[in-house]
């Protein structure tokens, strides 16, 4: 920054004597003077802490910013360990993440943060005796000169902050004699105002009704929200953004009211049950969805590729759409390119995830095996296991270390087994890794302007012994925007999707399925998944029917193959404007 402001200055010097020069540079260095103190105010932080001390943070704050921190050390030891991972965040965000739920508040002043505990602020017993004087009284008044209750009155560059009575009035406690106030209140413009210690307020905002022109986009174009008479739902790509999922329909859990998304199953692939304002119907049924006005699957568009989602949720849809449309409307609207110097954006996510259900269930071959036996004595007088009083012993010494797992042949040409194996760990892993890699790039100009996007999204199966199993897909967008006339608008949007579902089956011949009955059939914790490394199933009478040996030797598997390409072309004519 130094470097630059001396370059500004150097070439000032060498044209000193040219006028018009001279007032450009000075614009220059004017701006830059600018530039630079925004940058002051706007400096980013890099946290990544667990248990750490209230100092600590501070100290990793202050290595990256130019500030000052100010506190009693002996009135905050008390204060909660800190666990905080953020990135490339506004320091003032960061300070109102780990002071504000712990009770203290801050100030800034002169590159300088004074620290206190929210309690010595607010409460007259306070020992220091210029928290008791810096109160800050005053009135908030709309353009009628009548109160607006519930306005939020924040002091500036601070997380203090208060709110105005039923009759407008407020009163705030503030660190700092002299400062700004910054005042909010919805349907109102927001306003800053200097006080001083001893002066009260009065504050008149001026009414705003920007939130009714608000587009939203509905069955047949967009229309402002103060027009809208039907039951309309819409969130935009920032809410959306909040939660970094692969699939849009989950992400989408909890953000509309009234669109109820349930996950009947962990198939990623599987698209959710969706319903709009309850049930649908006894015979089945579900909301239309529209991407880009067409009719499309909701888990096979890219989440980064959606502008906004609207929900249409009443018998209005209908009047649009008919019959379809009477369990509700889905409408995605997709990105376009935007005006300007080109923008290229890459995000990423890693996720892991494991079983939400209890895993633990019985892996000691003893216990299993007496747990076996006594349900089957009870159903029809016999024994599963086969096992006398010294294969008892035998076993519970195996459950234990004491001796390595064996089996061993009868004299009737069956075999007794004597191993200890946790058959939840052998076919299903406990966590699953999944990522996805976007790119983007958008720009151009008022004549013509483009999107283009990809990803990539990869996902583990459950599966634990088929290690190739799993789901992977790939999205591709490009929108092309040409408008050679005022009245002439050309559009061109192209969607491709490719998806990939590996499953293995249980057996060798045909297919039984990880979730097939008989690949659990005769899974007893006494019996081995190898011997001699080879991959065996085990039963009795005619044979095992458990398809883990099948699993293990990989040769039945089917793929589930997914193309799609969607390309609409769109031509917009306005010979007459209005």
């Amino acid at each position: 920054m130094y470097k630059n402001i001396h370059a500004f200055v150097t070439q000032w010097s060498r044209l000193f004597k040219c006028l018009i020069m001279m007032k450009l540079i000075s614009f220059l260095i004017f701006g830059l003077f600018i530039q630079s103190h925004a940058t002051v105010f706007a400096q980013k932080v890099n946290v990544s802490v667990s248990n750490a001390s209230l100092g600590d943070v501070l100290n990793i704050i202050q290595k990256q910013t130019d500030l000052d921190f100010l506190y009693n050390s002996a009135q905050l030891k008390d204060i909660e360990k800190i666990d905080l991972h953020i990135n490339n965040t506004d320091y003032k965000k960061v300070l109102d993440m780990f002071l504000s739920p712990r009770g203290l508040v801050y100030s800034i002043q002169n590159k300088t943060v004074l620290i206190k505990k929210a309690n010595d602020l607010n409460t007259s017993s306070s020992s220091d005796i210029s928290i008791q004087q810096n109160k800050i009284e005053g009135i908030v008044l709309d353009n009628n000169n009548l109160p607006i209750a519930g306005a939020s009155i924040r002091v500036a560059d601070s997380n203090i902050a208060s709110a105005s009575k039923s009759d407008g009035t407020f009163v705030i406690n503030v660190l700092q004699r002299k400062g700004e106030l910054i005042i909010t209140a919805l349907g109102y413009y927001e306003k800053v105002i200097p006080y001083e210690v001893g002066k009260s307020l009065s504050i008149r905002l001026e009414s705003s009704t920007s939130d009714l022109d608000e587009v939203v986009v509905v069955g047949y174009g967009v229309q402002k929200k103060a027009n809208l008479t039907g039951a309309v739902s819409q969130i935009n790509a920032s809410d959306i953004g909040l939660r970094p999922d692969a699939n849009i329909s989950t992400a989408l859990q909890g953000l509309m009211p009234g669109l109820n998304v349930q996950i009947n199953n962990g198939d990623p692939s599987a698209t959710p049950d969706i319903n709009v304002r309850g049930f649908n119907s006894i015979n089945g049924g579900g909301p239309l969805v529209l991407i880009d006005g067409i009719e499309g699957n909701l888990t096979r568009v890219n989440p980064n590729d959606i502008e906004s989602v609207t929900v249409l949720k009443d018998a209005a849809s209908a009047a649009i759409y008919g019959a379809r449309g009477a369990f509700g409307v889905i409408l995605i609207t997709t990105k376009t390119g935007q005006s300007g110097t080109p923008v290229i954006t890459y995000t990423n996510n890693f996720a892991w995830t494991s079983p939400a259900a209890r895993t633990d269930f019985i892996t000691d071959p003893y216990v299993y095996a007496k747990t076996v036996d006594a349900a089957l004595y009870g159903y029809n007088g016999s024994s599963y296991s086969q096992y006398n009083e010294m294969d008892w012993e035998t076993i519970k010494m195996v459950s234990k270390g004491e001796i390595e797992p064996f089996y061993e042949r009868q004299a009737d040409g069956t075999h007794k087994f004597f191993y200890k194996t946790d058959w939840w760990n052998e076919l299903f892993r406990k966590q699953q890794a999944s990522s996805f890699h976007n790119i983007s790039v958008s720009g151009g100009s008022d004549k013509i302007r483009g999107y283009l996007s990809g990803r990539v999204y990869d996902r583990q199966s459950i599966n634990n012994i088929n290690k190739d199993a799993g789901y992977d897909r790939q999205n591709f967008k490009m929108n092309l925007v040409f408008k050679p006339y005022d009245w002439l608008e050309l559009s061109a949007n192209t969607q491709f999707v490719n998806e990939l579902d590996r499953d293995y089956g249980g057996f060798s011949n045909g297919f039984g399925g990880l979730w097939s009955t008989t690949t659990w059939y005769n899974l007893m914790a006494f019996y081995p998944v190898h011997i001699n490394g080879i991959p065996v199933d085990i039963g009795t009478g005619s044979g095992g029917q458990g398809g883990n040996a099948g699993l293990f030797s990989g040769n039945t598997w089917r793929d589930f193959t997914t193309e799609e390409f969607t390309n609409t072309f769109r031509a917009v004519v306005k010979p007459v404007k209005g």
